[in-house]
């Protein structure tokens, strides 16, 4: 996550939950940040999910309230967020980027406030042989090489590389 005028964003965890039932697989990832700015800060966070993976929620806590992602017109959807931000309220807004990326914006994350946000994805896996290989991407750079080529302007390229996780499952 990185905030849209350069301000400072950590990463203080990651947590990612995953089952897989037959050729499903389900999982849940908790990325927490937090604004290490003195001032208030519109955030942008970009995240990769398997080509064909199906994103089915996204929420976010902030101050103990969880706001969920409902799916809006874009135009719509960008009016109310814009809108929340004029008011001084928080707010989220996610947009798909690009061939499986999307982009979430945080409006008003307070100074030294917590942004928790988790995203919940499927995916249709197949056998490839007598292994079922499951990934999880974690990065945009090694799946599309520079992020800039990808379309993605300067506050959406990833700051944090964590690692592709593989996962064989050996048929018996």
């Amino acid at each position: 996550m990185e905030s849209i005028g350069g301000g400072q964003i950590a990463l203080e965890s990651v947590e990612v939950e995953a089952t897989l039932q037959g050729l499903f697989s389900e999982v849940t990832m908790t990325q927490v940040y937090r604004n290490l700015e003195e001032i208030n800060i519109e955030a942008v966070y970009t995240f990769p999910l398997p080509l064909d993976a199906v994103l089915l929620e996204l929420t976010l806590e902030l101050n103990g309230e969880t706001l969920t992602g409902v799916v809006q017109p874009r135009s719509e959807a960008v009016d109310v967020y814009e809108q929340a931000i004029e008011e001084g309220d928080s707010a989220v807004l996610l947009e798909k980027s690009g061939p499986g990326l999307f982009t979430v914006n945080v409006g008003n994350l307070q100074a030294g406030e917590q942004a928790v946000i988790r995203f919940r994805f499927s995916q249709l896996h197949r056998w490839q042989g007598d292994t079922l290989r499951f990934q999880l991407p974690t990065t945009i750079a090694p799946r599309y090489g520079d992020p800039s080529v990808a379309g993605l302007q300067p506050h959406q390229v990833p700051e944090y590389c964590l690692t592709w996780s593989t996962i064989l499952v050996q048929s018996s």
